[in-house]
């Protein structure tokens, strides 16, 4: 065997896996951020938002910091978590854009 073969072996046996594609993370986070509101985890919810994030909502005017959202919403978190029960909902398809940086 080739002396270069017994040093590289080693490495490339190590080597971590690879990461997910930008794509299927994203995909993953949104997924378990609407499967938290359909559980009415609140908790789980508001921890995949950072402390700065900006919430908007379906009216043009709608912005909200995270700790105004989450007190607009706890009420609805602290009803009995029914709407993954009441409703089969299936993502049928997502688009994610990608901001391009200069």
């Amino acid at each position: 065997m080739h002396p270069l073969v017994n040093f590289l072996m080693p490495a490339l046996l190590a080597a971590p896996p690879a990461a997910p594609a930008p794509e299927a993370a994203v995909a993953a986070v949104l997924d378990d951020w609407h499967l938290a509101a359909a559980q009415a985890d609140e908790n789980r919810y508001f921890g995949h938002l950072a402390e700065e994030a900006v919430f908007l909502g379906t009216d043009g005017s709608e912005r909200w910091g995270k700790a105004a959202f989450r007190v607009f919403a706890h009420p609805f978190f602290a009803e009995e978590p029914r709407i993954a029960e009441e409703k089969k909902l299936k993502l049928v398809t997502r688009k994610i854009l990608h901001f391009l940086h200069p």
